[in-house]
């Protein structure tokens, strides 16, 4: 799929007037020789080839040559580590993700060391959250992009606001056939101190987990997948874990733990470590029942403990029960900006889609089954969520099979959110 056709030189001619008080706010201020206008166009082009190689192979040897070490990005979803290694991070995701989506160059122009593009995506733009959220018109990668050169390589990144959500994947992770009856979905953060350790223990239910920040040990007494990040070597597929031996992460690092895998996470590193998670669990062994999204659960039934010797467990959205596909079924995980005014569309799927609200003011305007997923909270019942149901920071959404619409900037600011999917062979 591909941006909405829109003149190209209309939008270049708009990104360039909003960036112009900048530019002139921070001439005084930029490091190195101005580039002329031709070899940034040229940087430019052979950044977004780079860009792509990376998401073809997941090697992010091709950056090296046209990104600075010190990339600067601007934007709430510029890149999760700063610098030309968390540009890294994100092509790997977009490899791990949609090894197939490409990056196309439909208009470029550059004057002196800028240069503004208009990018267009094909292939694999829906595929990495398995079309339980549309992305026809929202594209992990901005549709409008100034870059700043100097001595021969990208130096700073802005992304230009065209209305349309930013969609970056984080994660996805074949789980296989789960239960037929309800489950629930729920996504938490656990951040370990200095020297935290936590317990062999087991789960309720498969988890798929994110290294954020920070160095851990993994220690895994049973079956266990690894996903290396390009940091921590030569990428490669998911690889398995050895038994009974402490193995490094790193951020970037994705882990699959069946439900009957006893395991244990160590904070390796001097500073604080974090891990995005997300499990399902069978809500029938919970006394749910059958009580499909109106069904309430305390939230500590997937993670039982808050905090524990230095570790502390943020939980970000869950606690009600749905129907998911029963075979072959796929976890995703991406986290959404929006600007104010921009949506991101939503197109019916017989998936389930978990919306959490890390900041700012989301307007989930959707038809179809929907219910509140705070942390915490009891469960409403199916219901069609409009602007009077405005959700914030802390706040989530469990959208059910069958439910389209928009998720939309309510606030005077951005909106970020993670959006986590659950879907079967039929919609991958």
């Amino acid at each position: 799929m591909r941006h909405p056709n829109r003149s190209p030189a209309l939008l270049l001619a708009l990104a360039l007037s909003s960036l112009t008080a900048v530019a002139l706010l921070r001439a005084a201020a930029l490091v190195g020789h101005a580039e002329p206008a031709a070899a940034s166009e040229d940087i430019a082009h052979r950044f977004y080839a780079a860009a792509n190689a990376v998401i073809q192979t997941g090697d992010p040897a091709p950056i090296d040559a046209v990104v600075a070490s010190d990339l600067v990005a601007h934007g709430p979803l510029a890149a999760p580590a700063p610098g030309r290694s968390g540009l890294a991070r994100t092509l790997f995701a977009l490899h791990a993700t949609a090894p197939g989506l490409q990056l196309v160059v439909e208009a470029l122009t550059a004057s002196g060391d800028q240069a503004v593009a208009r990018i267009g995506i094909e292939g694999g733009t829906r595929a990495f959250l398995g079309a339980a959220v549309g992305v026809d018109q929202a594209a992990p990668w901005p549709a409008l992009e100034v870059l700043r050169v100097a001595d021969g390589r990208i130096v700073e990144r802005w992304a230009v606001d065209d209305r349309l959500g930013d969609l970056r994947p984080l994660l996805r992770v074949p789980l296989g056939d789960l239960p037929a009856g309800p489950a629930v979905v729920g996504l938490a953060r656990l951040a370990y101190a200095p020297g935290a350790a936590g317990p062999l223990h087991t789960d309720r239910g498969p988890a798929v987990a994110l290294v954020e920040e920070g160095g851990f040990a993994l220690r895994a007494e049973g079956p266990a997948q690894l996903l290396r990040a390009p940091a921590a070597g030569a990428p490669g597929p998911w690889r398995p874990v050895p038994v009974g031996t402490e193995v490094a992460l790193v951020p970037g690092d994705q882990i699959l733990l069946p439900a009957a895998t006893r395991r244990a996470f160590r904070n390796a590193g001097r500073g604080p470590a974090t891990l995005l998670a997300a499990t399902v669990f069978d809500a029938e062994s919970r006394g749910l029942g059958s009580r499909v999204l109106t069904g309430t659960l305390p939230w500590s039934a997937a993670w039982p403990v808050r905090s524990w010797q230095g570790i502390r467990v943020q939980h970000i959205a869950g606690g009600v029960a749905t129907m998911l596909p029963g075979e072959g079924c796929t976890i995703a995980l991406g986290r959404a900006a929006l600007a104010p005014g921009a949506r991101l569309p939503l197109v019916p799927s017989d998936g389930v889609a978990l919306v959490a609200v890390e900041a700012g003011t989301l307007d989930p305007a959707t038809t179809g089954e929907a219910a509140r997923a705070r942390p915490g909270a009891p469960g409403e019942a199916p219901a069609t969520l409009n602007a009077e149901a405005a959700l914030t920071a802390g706040d989530g959404v469990l959208l059910g099979e069958g439910r389209a619409g928009a998720l939309g900037s309510a606030g005077a600011g951005p909106v970020v959110v993670l959006v986590a999917t659950v879907t079967g062979a039929s919609t991958r």
